[in-house]
């Protein structure tokens, strides 16, 4: 029996390796010095030896299937049970890949190599324990100067990582277990879902770790998998969530292992519950709505045909009163043309010409008058006067009647677009008359030509602007228009009162009268006419 097992430093030991031939050598060499030895194929194995085995130190290969050695590690060190066992990692890829052995929660790592050199270093190591190697002094790598480095590990080693980058950040539950149920792998997905951490899940029975219905259910999803039978995924309920859950297998050298991916649909069920109810209340409501607007249309089919039948009534009763009003407009104008005729018949009998002027003055105010209803009468709407139309005509006439031979009169009328409301129309036509005949009469004395403008323009509010101008001799200052001793500025004044008109008047570069008519009369209240 060798010095180091005569002082009963190390008594018992632990080799988990996939290599049957690591597994004998080491087996062989501990024993050869006094070591009790138990051998394990992986770490899954071992964690099931290790239920009635309590080992000084385990020796563990780094790359296993059925639980690495890392993980294993990991697994051994969340227990207290384990707290002052020596770990002692084995690792074939030390030459290709830095091997964190304390993060796994290893005391020391050697590199795998050829028998003889490695049986050196594994006494070394063991003799080591306690001393230079301790819990709270780990040693180091040993043995890699018996190594090279090999092209095709490296790669090999280059996947794995990919592989467990992509495991590790991937959103479904990924958890592999042997033929048995003993979960060998489990990725943070996982870990999360059940509600443990790794060391934790693994080894453990997997049916175990749900409620029971949701781990029968598993249970035979891979037991179907495991006879090749075709597999849907299937629905199991765990910690208040819904997870989709599919089996499937592999086979490497006639083990089977089975890989188990979770996916958590519990949102995506309470969407399609919420849907199916919306889509549930949609119906109902479409079915009330449908109700609703079929009573709705049928009322409204009744209103319709009520209405078609006043508005055919209406109809009716508008064309009657269009007809009738057509004609008082004609029955106007044509009593205006009587009239006028039989006041020319009596002016001829009159020797005065002071009458004559008089009965003159009252056919040009019922011409105009006469002139309104005619335009009227040949609109399609009775309601308005075109303005630009009428004050062409009323000036064209003027001037024919007053102008004489010997004056050339220019008329400028610019009311494009203005419809006078009939209650203007009137007033309008009349207060345009006397002032133009004023103007024709009294401002080009002494002049053989001038110019007379009306403007009339309609404002957004529907108030309207009258400005009728000369550009003649002014009227005089000794002219009071808001006291006027003539009839025509009298009637000037009691109209524009009655459309409720402000007045202004500029009496320097001719004779300027400015109306602003609002759109209703304001009132009553007794005209002012203010210089402008």
């Amino acid at each position: 029996m060798s010095e180091l097992s005569q002082h009963g430093a190390i008594r018992s030991v632990l080799v988990v390796d996939n290599d049957p031939g690591v597994c004998t050598f080491m087996q062989v060499l501990l024993e050869k010095h006094g070591m009790k030895v138990r051998t394990a194929e992986d770490g899954l194995q071992a964690l099931t030896v290790l239920d009635s085995f309590d080992p000084d130190v385990m020796f563990i290969d780094l790359v296993m299937p059925n639980i690495s050695g890392d993980k294993l590690g990991q697994v051994l060190r969340s227990h207290s049970r384990f707290d002052n066992t020596y770990l002692i990692v084995l690792s074939a890829i030390s030459s290709e890949q830095e091997i964190d052995y304390l993060s796994w929660g290893f005391d020391a790592c050697i590199a795998k190599g050829p028998f003889k050199a490695q049986g050196e270093v594994v006494m070394s190591v063991v003799s080591k324990l306690g001393t230079e190697i301790t819990r709270t002094r780990p040693g180091g790598v040993y043995g890699v100067e018996n190594l090279y480095k090999r092209e095709i590990t490296r790669e090999l080693l280059s996947t794995k990582r990919h592989f467990e980058l992509i495991l590790g950040n991937m959103g479904e539950s990924i958890v592999e277990t042997n033929e048995h149920g003993r979960v060998v792998f489990v990725n943070p997905a996982a870990a999360t879902l059940l509600g443990k951490t790794e060391e934790e899940i693994l080894s453990a029975d997997l049916y175990s770790l749900f409620q029971k219905r949701s781990g029968e259910r598993i249970r035979s999803a891979v037991e179907a998998a495991v006879a090749g039978a075709p597999v849907s995924p299937v629905l199991v309920e765990h910690a208040g969530r819904i997870v989709s859950v599919q089996a499937l297998t592999v086979t490497d050298e006639g083990v089977v292992s089975v890989v188990i991916i979770g996916t958590d649909v519990t949102e995506t069920r309470k969407a399609e519950a919420a849907l199916l109810e919306a889509h549930s209340k949609l119906e109902t409501r479409v079915q009330e709505r449908t109700a609703e607007l079929a009573a709705a249309n049928e009322s409204l089919r009744l209103e319709i045909d009520h209405r078609s039948t006043l508005e055919q009534k209406l109809r009716a009763s508008l064309y009657e009163k269009e007809v009738m009003l057509d004609e008082i407009h004609h029955r106007v104008k044509n009593n205006m043309q009587v009239i006028s005729s039989l006041m020319a018949l009596n002016a001829g009998r009159l020797t005065d010409p002071d009458c004559r002027a008089i009965i003159d003055d009252m056919r040009r105010r019922i011409h105009s008058l006469s002139m309104v209803h005619d335009r009227l009468y040949q609109s399609d709407d009775l309601s308005a006067v075109d303005a630009q139309d009428y004050f062409r005509r009323l000036l064209d006439n003027l001037v024919g009647s007053l102008a004489g031979d010997d004056k050339e009169i220019t008329t400028d009328i610019d009311a494009r677009g203005v419809g006078l409301p009939i209650h203007v129309a009137v007033p309008c036509a009349l207060m345009t008359n006397e002032i133009v005949t004023n103007s024709l009469k009294h401002a080009f004395t002494g002049r053989q030509s001038g110019t007379i403008r009306v403007t009339m323009a309609q404002k957004p509010d529907s108030s309207l602007t009258l400005i009728v101008e000369d550009d003649g001799v002014g009227m005089p200052e000794s002219v009071d228009p808001a006291a006027p001793a003539t009839l025509g500025l009298r009637i000037v004044k009691v109209l524009a009162r009655q459309v409720g008109a402000t007045v202004k008047l500029r009496r320097t570069g001719g004779t300027r009268f400015r109306f602003d008519i609002p759109p209703e009369p304001h009132g009553s209240e007794p005209m002012e006419i203010s210089s402008e």
